[in-house]
């Protein structure tokens, strides 16, 4: 199992998709297990939201699902 954030926030994980799911609004630090090439945002009209990291920063004003893909190839 890898822990991809700290208690209280909804993710499941299936290669290569992360569905990640918040109550409220904030900054959520998400921990990838390896070093990904790119992270698109599915939900926001394919947006890459990172490239070349192991971990990224979700924001949010309030309750919100996000679907990313996750490359790491």
């Amino acid at each position: 199992a890898h822990a991809y954030t700290k208690p209280g926030i909804f993710v499941h994980a299936v290669n290569p998709f992360i569905l990640v799911h918040v109550a409220n609004g904030g900054s959520y630090p998400i921990n990838l297990p390896a070093k990904a090439r790119k992270v698109i945002s599915i939900y926001d009209n394919n947006q890459t939201v990172a490239q070349n990291t192991d971990s990224i920063v979700l924001q949010s004003k309030g309750c919100k699902t996000w679907l990313l893909k996750v490359e790491y190839k």
